[in-house]
C-alpha cells in the first residue's frame, strides 16, 4: 500500500519515461523490421537479450530503492498463490499453443527469433526464460505499477496502464498476440495481489515463457519450418520478448 505521502523522484520519472514509453516505441517500431531482426544468429540473440534484461532488473532495483519499492517481500506460506500461479501459466499455454502452431504453419518469420534448435539454444532459451520472469516482473509488476499508481492513485487504473504498457512492449509478436499478452498482464498483477508478493508470479512468467520457446522449437521441426536465420549484412539487436 502507498502512503499519502508518496511521491516520484526524478529516478521513478525516468524509469517511467524508459519503460512507459520508450520501450513500447522502439518495440512498434522494431515491428516493421523484422526481416533484419529475424537475420541475428539466436544464440547471439538470445544472449543480447538476457544481457538486456539483466540491465533492466538492475535500472529497475536501484528505482525501487530510491522510491522504497518493496520488491522482495517475503512469501507469506499460504498455497493459493502457487496454485493460481500454476493455473495461470497452464491456462496461458493452453490459450496460446494454437497461436504458436498457427504462427508456424504460416511462416511468420517472427517466430525463428523464439524457436530454439539445439541443445545449447534451449539452454539459452531456459536463460532467456528465466530472466524475464525476473526482470519483467520486478520492472512491470512491481515498479512501474507502484510509480504509476502513486501517479494515477489508484491500483487498478495502474495495473491496466501497466498491462497496457507491457502489451506494447512485445509489439514486435504481432498485435494480436501483444493483446493477449495485455490480457495475461493483468491476471498477473491480480495474482500479485492476491498472493502479496511477486515469487509466484516470476514462476508463472518463467515457466510460461519456457514451455512456449520449446513448443516453438517442436512444432517448427514438425510442420518443416526452415529456422536458419535468413541472410542479412547488417543485422540489428532486438528488444527483449
Amino acid at each position: 500500500r502507498l502512503s499519502a505521502e508518496s511521491h516520484i523522484s526524478l529516478a521513478g520519472w525516468l524509469h517511467l519515461g524508459f519503460f512507459g514509453l520508450v520501450i513500447p516505441w522502439l518495440a512498434w517500431r522494431s515491428r516493421g523490421h523484422i526481416a533484419r531482426h529475424t537475420a541475428t544468429p539466436r544464440a547471439r540473440h538470445f544472449g543480447n537479450v538476457i544481457l538486456q534484461l539483466v540491465i533492466f532488473l538492475a535500472i529497475s532495483l536501484v528505482v525501487a530503492r530510491v522510491e522504497q519499492v518493496p520488491i522482495w517481500r517475503p512469501w507469506a506460506g499460504h498455497w493459493l498463490g502457487w496454485l493460481l500461479a500454476a493455473l495461470l501459466a497452464l491456462g496461458g499455454i493452453v490459450v496460446m499453443r494454437p497461436h504458436w502452431r498457427k504462427n508456424v504453419e504460416m511462416r511468420d518469420p517472427t517466430v525463428r527469433l523464439f524457436m530454439p534448435t539445439t541443445r545449447s539454444e534451449r539452454r539459452l532459451w531456459v536463460l532467456v526464460a528465466l530472466a524475464a520472469g525476473v526482470s519483467e516482473e520486478v520492472t512491470y509488476r512491481g515498479v512501474l505499477f507502484a510509480l504509476l499508481w502513486i501517479l494515477t492513485g489508484s491500483a487498478l487504473a495502474a495495473a491496466l496502464l501497466a498491462s497496457i504498457v507491457f502489451g506494447v512492449s512485445h509489439a514486435v509478436q504481432g498485435w494480436k498476440t501483444a493483446g493477449i499478452i495485455t490480457i495475461i498482464a493483468l491476471l498477473l498483477h491480480g495474482l500479485v495481489a492476491l498472493s502479496g508478493t511477486l515469487y509466484p508470479a516470476i514462476v508463472a512468467h518463467a515457466a510460461y515463457d519456457i514451455v512456449a520457446g520449446l513448443t516453438y522449437g517442436r512444432l517448427g521441426r514438425t510442420l518443416g519450418y526452415d529456422m536458419a536465420p535468413p541472410p542479412d549484412q547488417f543485422p540489428e539487436p532486438l528488444p527483449a520478448p
